[in-house]
């Protein structure tokens, strides 16, 4: 198991070298968007002194999903919260742990539907390397290579009364 504070606080530091003034966070639901609010949080309180502006919205990527005709249950679809107008905005999508690359295409095509950013970056808690479509990971806290029987899952305090980084068997 890896330790999630130092995991956090390296996503956290890597975000905080290169982000402009004025960004958008927007987390992809449901690890994602609680993830993109404790950053946002942790990052106006360590960048106060020069006043940044974070937005912050979430993102459900079930209608987008590559997959969605395969599985045989209708998606549970939740709401997303896009609060600002994301033309020529400088953006950053948030997850807990990217893998296959699917879930952040997925996102790419959904946010499209709101408008053209400038620029998109990706941030993960997780980073693995097992990727089936050309996605890049920007900011990330941890890199970690899996064989195909192991599967990575992140705790949040919020909805698992803890925070961990569970690396364990399919």
């Amino acid at each position: 198991m890896l330790n999630f504070v130092e995991v956090y606080n390296r996503l956290l530091a890597e975000l905080k070298q290169d982000l402009p003034n004025k960004f958008l966070l927007v987390g992809i639901l449901s690890g994602g968007d609680l993830l993109a609010k404790r950053l946002a949080k942790d990052l106006t309180q360590d960048l106060a002194a020069t006043n940044p502006s974070i937005e912050i919205g979430s993102l459900d990527i079930s209608l987008y999903r590559d997959d969605i005709n395969i599985e045989k249950a209708l998606p549970n679809l939740e709401s997303t919260v896009i609060p600002a107008s994301i033309d020529d905005s400088y953006l950053i999508i948030v997850d807990d742990v990217i893998q296959t690359g699917r879930t952040v295409r997925a996102a790419l095509d959904a946010l499209s539907d709101f408008g053209r950013p400038k620029v998109i970056k990706m941030a993960a808690l997780v980073n693995l390397e097992n990727r089936e479509v050309p996605i890049a990971c920007d900011y990330s806290g941890a890199a970690l290579a899996v064989t195909e029987e192991q599967q990575v899952s992140v705790l949040l305090s919020e909805v698992d009364e803890k925070d961990a980084i569970v690396i364990s068997e399919k």
